[in-house]
């Protein structure tokens, strides 16, 4: 090998070590609990307006404060239990979550109360 020297000279590697997303991380049950928090005052809104269904679009900015940088897996977590949560107290629940790679497509839940379960508002 020759004498070469070159001062900017990066790895491989080094490219893609700079090119690994840096996650936050997150307690999964405290943000999903301040999540339902907000969802229930959302829920108790539409209801007294005489509406008895809710979307929850969790790709819109207003989220961010609860899911913007986390781990995908992590993502997939909050939602899931989001909706167990929900879906446990007898809400009827339509949702989807897409990815592609990394990056999310789809994530929202819809609530409805349109039928005779008994729900804890």
């Amino acid at each position: 090998m020759t004498n070469i020297v070159v001062d900017n000279a990066v790895t491989a590697a080094d490219l893609r070590a700079s090119n690994t997303p840096n996650y936050r991380l997150i307690n999964v049950n405290k943000t999903v609990s301040e999540m339902l928090t907000f969802a229930y005052t959302r829920i108790a809104a539409k209801n007294s307006a005489g509406d008895d269904e809710v979307t929850f679009n969790f790709t819109k900015s207003m989220y961010d404060k609860w899911l913007k940088d986390i781990k995908p897996e992590t993502r997939v977590k909050v939602h899931e239990r989001f909706v167990n949560f929900l879906d446990e107290k007898g809400f009827n629940i339509d949702e989807s979550i897409v990815f592609d790679g990394s990056d999310v497509i789809e994530d929202y839940v819809t609530v409805s109360w349109n039928d005779d379960n008994d729900y804890e508002l």
